[in-house]
């Protein structure tokens, strides 16, 4: 969660308005570095054989959720901070927010093929648990869309 952070912190310092390209330097630095995380957590998922431990899956469903609320503060700041954005870059968050919907989508269905993370007897995790936690991102996700789309 250190690099949703530090987007969140990039995101928070610019200003709400009278923005300028320097102002998005961070902002796109560290979106690019979050990206790269998802990606290979998409694939360290896609890459698992077999069942995962179950401190181990707790671990991740902990991770999972206060990565859930970590991207939807950003995306919602993301809206608070449109007219900023949109002034410096036309495009560029709706484009970033369809990116990271869909690298979020992506590690979801990569998680789900390998749920219930645990033993099937004892299913820590199951599809559907992580399918919630997709479809609240989807949500925000879409809100934010369609007001950058507006």
């Amino acid at each position: 969660t250190a690099d949703i952070d530090a987007l969140l912190s990039a995101i928070n310092a610019l200003p709400t308005s009278g923005a300028a390209f320097s102002d998005l330097v961070s902002i796109g630095l560290n979106a690019l570095i979050l990206a790269g995380d998802l990606a290979q957590s998409t694939a360290d998922f896609q890459s698992v054989s077999g069942t995962i431990p179950n401190p181990t899956a707790i671990s991740i469903l902990a991770t999972s959720q206060d990565i859930e609320s970590a991207s939807i503060t950003v995306v919602n700041l993301m809206v608070s901070k449109k007219t900023s954005l949109e002034s410096v870059i036309p495009g560029a968050a709706l484009l970033g927010l369809t990116t990271f919907r869909t690298l979020t989508d992506n590690i979801a269905t990569a998680m789900a093929s390998v749920a219930p993370i645990s033993t099937p007897a004892n299913p820590i995790v199951p599809p559907s648990m992580i399918f919630a936690l997709r479809n609240s991102l989807d949500t925000a996700f879409a809100t934010a869309i369609a007001a950058f789309g507006s």
